[in-house]
């Protein structure tokens, strides 16, 4: 007897094993895609009523920022540093960075870490709205070392190039203990 069977009596019964095995093969089956297009995974999230994307292979991990400190005198795009790791993390705010003003920045309920060789980055985020698979070729294949939105998908996703974040707003940490002298 199967445990929904145990469960709910009146539900179980060959219709619902069916439609629960269909379920389960469709599930299983790999997406179907064009031949030949090369497809690039997107992790999906919001901010601020809007909706971003970074590459998969470029995050790192999503954690809720609970130790985020601000720091004082720096502005946008700079929401904070925060500990995850071992390492300390700069959290940006996408809507600076996407040119998209906010009236109030929220505190962020999750931070996007990216994968950076140089810099530490956070992306902040309000909602993770999942992974999305992408053809390769809708982003410009000349885009400036500058820009921070690279493409915007048809579904309004702004998809941000974490190497041009990493290159233009990083912060230096200066981690190292200072004894009030100047150096």
């Amino acid at each position: 007897m199967s445990r929904l069977a145990r469960l709910d009596p009146q539900a179980a019964g060959a219709d619902l094993d069916e439609k629960l095995a269909r379920r389960t093969r469709a599930l299983a089956e790999p997406e179907a895609s064009d031949a030949g297009v090369v497809q690039l995974e997107l992790i999906t999230f919001g901010w601020g009523g809007l909706r971003y994307a970074v590459p998969v292979e470029q995050a790192q991990a999503v954690v809720q920022p609970r130790n985020l400190l601000s720091l004082p005198g720096v502005g946008e795009p700079h929401l904070g540093v925060l500990a995850h790791g071992g390492q300390l993390y700069t959290v940006v705010d996408p809507a600076a960075l996407s040119d998209h003003a906010m009236q109030a920045r929220p505190s962020p309920t999750f931070a996007v870490l990216i994968r950076h060789p140089v810099q530490a980055l956070g992306i902040a985020a309000d909602e993770i709205l999942g992974v999305r698979r992408v053809a390769a070729d809708i982003f410009d294949t000349v885009s400036s070392h500058y820009a921070m939105v690279v493409a915007i998908l048809p579904g309004g996703e702004h998809v941000l190039s974490p190497d041009n974040i990493g290159r233009n707003v990083g912060l230096v940490v200066d981690h190292r203990r200072h004894d009030g002298r100047s150096t």
